[in-house]
């Protein structure tokens, strides 16, 4: 890739996203290994979505956004990560995305210790 493609993908829209994209996978304690390969993609291409010197197609932006159970609109800064969630403290979106990333048996003992 050149230099000046990277010049042209950087632009704060893109690091915007990126940030976004970095805290749904730093609220799911995973590194950008392990996102990459959650997503299917590799790391450096991941890498350059969190820093915003990559441009995101659509159908990779959704497929982000699905693997860590959030809106596109939410990733692009338009909505809520799911229903309700613009009342919610930051504290809580974050176990909100923790909680959507659970496994089945993780979130049966989650509500189980609520009830």
């Amino acid at each position: 890739m050149s230099r000046k493609r990277l010049v042209e993908a950087r632009s704060p829209e893109y690091e915007k996203l990126g940030k976004k994209i970095a805290h749904c996978r730093e609220a799911m304690d995973l590194s950008q290994a392990e996102a990459a390969k959650l997503i299917g993609i590799p790391q450096g291409t991941y890498s350059g979505y969190e820093t915003g010197t990559r441009r995101i197609k659509l159908p990779m932006l959704q497929q982000i956004a699905n693997a860590y159970n959030v809106t596109v609109d939410y990733l692009i800064g338009t909505g809520p990560a799911v229903s309700g969630f613009n009342t919610l403290s930051e504290a809580e979106k974050d176990l909100v995305i923790k909680y959507r990333a659970a496994s089945p048996a993780i979130k049966e003992a989650v509500i189980k210790l609520l009830e």
